[in-house]
């Protein structure tokens, strides 16, 4: 048998449905779809708002607090719900704070500890936010400014912050230009570490230089974020290193006396460094400059 409704929602018969049992089952299917529900008659008090200055930043993703939000408040705090919230935003920021102490430079091992795996590296390369190096395994964030040194300080990088020495060494201290097509000569004292990295890192001589020499009588200098050998040392290491070119060894030699005029390089430290070192060539050019010093002073 149909069952009448009338206009006032109530039904005739004890067993029928009524306007108000429809609209309600209704409200609760909608309400187990959408996961909204609806308030009840009772009344539901809202928190109370923080006062200005002690309202901590609350992270607009989870709306939720948190010790990184009140950081950070631009980024998203993880919660339950989203676990990963923010990761991705953390481990760029966290390479960019590594590669801001490089000029924007970074290895691979160390975008790796900072949570960036190989396709993070695809990606960025790809999407153009890093850029590759003249030197194998190191990049270069997009959005840093250019730096003139970025060849000498990408190979120094990937050498564990190896020490510029010979002409590069020369160029940081602003004592000569080397030019474009000299290789970067790094300072590696131990022999066994430096044919290992021949066979790995610098294969191409072109390119990279390794030397063994390294006196303990002078330290290393910082030059815009760079760590060089000082000019005694590298005047010597050329010198060193042209012996079978002798119209090359005697340019070089011209060239320290030239500096030791302009008050650039110390005789005294050059002679001692070049004692250290064995180089025979130095010592022999200028031993009759150095002995005409020592009576200068003692007289």
């Amino acid at each position: 048998m149909a069952t009448r409704i009338d206009a006032n929602g109530d039904d005739e018969h004890p067993g029928g449905f009524s306007l108000h049992r429809l609209s309600a089952a209704f409200e609760a299917a909608s309400s187990r779809k959408t996961g909204h529900i609806e308030s009840s008659d009772k009344e539901l008090t809202e928190p109370e708002p923080f006062a200005h200055d002690d309202a901590p930043h609350a992270s607009s993703f989870s709306g939720q607090f948190g010790l990184l939000a009140v950081e950070d408040p631009d980024l998203p705090v993880p919660d339950p719900d989203h676990p990963r919230a923010g990761v991705r935003v953390r481990r760029r920021r966290r390479l960019q704070r590594i590669a801001s102490c490089q000029e924007g430079l970074f290895t691979i091992g160390q975008a790796a500890s900072a949570g960036l795996d190989r396709r993070a590296r695809y990606h960025h390369l790809h999407y153009g936010n890093w850029r590759y190096t003249d030197t194998p395994g190191v990049y270069r964030l997009v959005s840093w400014p250019p730096d003139p040194l970025e060849r000498m300080r990408s190979w120094s990088l990937a050498i564990d912050l190896a020490p510029l020495t010979s002409w590069s060494a020369l160029e940081a201290l602003d004592l000569t230009v080397a030019g474009p097509r000299q290789p970067v000569h790094l300072a590696v004292a131990d022999r066994r570490r430096r044919k290992k990295l021949v066979r790995t890192v610098c294969a191409d001589l072109a390119s990279v230089r390794l030397h063994e020499a390294h006196s303990p009588l002078v330290e290393s200098l910082n030059v815009h974020g760079l760590t060089v050998r000082p000019a005694s040392e590298a005047l010597c290491v050329v010198v060193m290193g042209e012996r079978a070119r002798p119209s090359s060894c005697a340019q070089t030699l011209a060239l320290t006396e030239q500096l030791i005029d302009l008050g650039k390089v110390d005789l005294q430290e050059l002679m001692s460094v070049a004692a250290s070192i064995g180089a025979g060539t130095v010592l022999d050019a200028f031993w009759t400059r150095y002995e005409r010093e020592l009576r200068r002073r003692s007289a």
